[in-house]
């Protein structure tokens, strides 16, 4: 637990065991998120973000929504651009785009999140993921690969 994995590009892992994914929590391959994060494991088995849209932003760049499911606040919600996305539909990190910060509502255990990651146009980006980093150090796996258009 504890395991901070911040601004790292992780990509091209090819299949081994885990799939190839570039953050394997237990058991092996995509762990699924769970409501209000209850579990326990490698990382608390942090729940990974879910995206559901990217759009041009007013002024330039792009905006990245979705939510998040979990007991704790300020979560920390890391985004990345991939050329290509891994075979099991969640993705990798090939390069940091940004972050920011969401706060959970303990009773609701889900948060919405819309980031503006500035300077980065909506062409220059294929597959969006997205990692979540609790306030105690856990980063969960990527998220699902969202598709840009």
């Amino acid at each position: 637990v504890r395991n901070r994995i911040l601004r790292n590009a992780i990509y091209s892992n090819g299949l081994g065991l885990d799939g190839g994914l570039g953050i394997d929590l237990e058991p092996s391959g995509v762990t699924a998120n769970d409501f209000c994060d209850v579990d326990t494991g490698a990382n608390n088995l942090q729940n990974f973000p879910v995206i559901t849209s990217v759009t041009p932003a007013k002024g330039g760049g792009i905006t990245v929504s979705g939510h998040v499911s979990g007991p704790l606040a300020n979560y920390r919600i890391e985004f990345f651009n991939n050329q290509d996305c891994d075979p099991s539909g969640n993705g990798e990190g090939e390069q940091f785009l940004g972050s920011a910060t969401t706060t959970t509502p303990i009773l609701l255990c889900h948060a919405p999140f819309s980031a503006t990651l500035s300077g980065i146009q909506k062409g220059k980006v294929k597959f969006i993921t997205a990692t979540a980093t609790d306030p105690d150090g856990n980063t969960s796996e990527f998220s699902q690969c969202f598709e840009v258009h």
